[in-house]
């Protein structure tokens, strides 16, 4: 007997769809990135909202909520070999994340709340520049095959304050390694840092600003590692064309 004959057409319409939300659910569990480094106290937050300390290689998901505490690092690899390495006092959002091997529908999209990261561009960006962002509460930044150093500062900036002279403006500061960023519309050149303030009028600085120093990680802020850790870059197999390039900042 034919199974048409057994099913009826809204059986077949069932199974159609729940085949389809089955396969949805398995693109969804994707991890978007893994932990290649970690230092101090860091957790994530679902969208289901539980709460998970994070560990070495652990996944990173779609939805996910970042933050590292006082003293706390982490950097994360993403599939398409993009990284984030976030400073202390960070909280990042991973609002979007696709990544398929399609240009027209891979998407990477991120937030900034507070806090400071290195960021690194992926395949993603790489294939399609608009499709890959961080969004803070001033401003949009955008890549164009990047390399780039971003502080929201809101009153807590204290650190980057240079002695004898006034603290920090709050906004966002960003200082491009290699590539370029479009900072609220404003490009930024590699070797150029900026400031938008907290109306969203971006300025462009021709020295990277002290509040994007991070004292405390040395050299490491400006690479691929976190002080006492062993950086794992390879927890994804990370497409050939996407070759990083290290800058050291002179005055």
């Amino acid at each position: 007997m034919h199974l048409r004959s057994v099913i009826p057409a809204a059986g077949w319409l069932a199974l159609a769809l729940l085949l389809i939300a089955g396969i949805a659910s398995a693109h969804a569990a994707d991890p978007a990135a893994r932990v290649a480094a970690i230092a101090g106290e860091v957790s994530a937050i679902g969208r289901d909202g539980a709460s998970r300390e994070l560990r070495q290689d652990m996944e990173i998901h779609a939805g996910d909520t970042i933050r590292t505490g006082a003293g706390g690092r982490v950097r994360l690899v993403f599939s398409d070999g993009s990284a984030r390495t976030l400073r202390p006092s960070t909280i990042l959002v991973i609002e979007a994340y696709r990544h398929e091997g399609n240009a027209e529908t891979d998407s990477s999209v991120s937030r900034l709340i507070r806090g400071g990261m290195r960021a690194v561009t992926g395949a993603i960006g790489a294939a399609s520049p608009e499709s890959e962002r961080t969004e803070t509460p001033v401003g949009t930044i955008g890549i164009r095959g990047t390399e780039y150093l971003a502080r929201f500062c809101r009153g807590d900036c204290a650190d980057g304050q240079v002695p004898g002279e006034e603290p920090p403006a709050d906004g966002l500061y960003t200082h491009t390694l290699s590539g370029a960023t479009v900072v609220t519309g404003v490009q930024v050149a590699a070797g150029l840092s900026s400031h938008t303030d907290m109306q969203g009028r971006t300025r462009l600085l021709t020295r990277m600003p002290s509040v994007l120093e991070d004292r405390e990680a040395g050299i490491d802020w400006l690479g691929t590692g976190i002080p006492g850790t062993e950086t794992v870059d390879t927890v994804f197999e990370i497409p050939a064309q996407h070759v990083g390039t290290r800058f050291l900042l002179c005055d």
